[in-house]
C-alpha cells in the first residue's frame, strides 16, 4: 500500500504544530483514522483513510479544516443575519457547497486513470 510520510524533523516548530492541529480535525471529522500510536506525538501516528480518495470531497476537507472559505452549514441563519441580501447569499452558499461536495480530491491529485485503482485499494 502506497503513501506518503511527514518525516517530522524536517518541520519547523510552527509547522508541527500546525500539522498537528491539521491531523486532529480530519481525525475528528471522521476523514482519518488513527492505525497505531507509537507515542503520544501525533506527528508519529500512522493514519489511514476512513473512506476511498474519491469520496472525499474538496468541501469535506474545506469543512474538516475550517478552510479559507466561510461555509455556512445553517441557512437560515444567512437569511435571518443578511435580509433580502441573504436570500441571494444563501442560493451562492448552497451552490458553493453542491459544487465543492461534487469534486473529489483523488480527481485533482491523481490522473484520471488512476482514480478507479485508488478505490480498489
Amino acid at each position: 500500500m502506497g503513501g506518503y510520510a511527514v518525516h517530522e524533523q524536517s518541520l519547523t516548530e510552527n509547522l508541527r504544530i500546525r500539522v498537528r492541529d491539521l491531523l486532529d480535525r480530519l481525525c475528528s471529522e471522521g476523514l482519518l483514522g488513527i492505525v497505531d500510536k507509537p507515542d503520544g506525538d501525533p506527528l508519529n501516528f500512522r493514519y489511514t483513510l476512513n473512506c476511498p480518495l474519491s469520496d472525499i470531497s474538496l468541501y469535506s476537507l474545506l469543512h474538516a479544516t475550517g478552510g479559507m472559505m466561510r461555509i455556512a452549514s445553517d441557512e437560515k441563519a444567512i437569511y435571518d443575519n443578511y435580509g433580502i441580501a441573504g436570500r441571494k447569499l444563501g442560493v451562492a452558499n448552497y451552490m458553493v457547497c453542491h459544487l465543492l461536495s461534487q469534486i473529489s480530491v483523488a480527481e485533482i491529485i491523481l490522473p484520471e486513470d488512476r482514480t478507479k485503482d485508488a478505490d480498489e485499494e
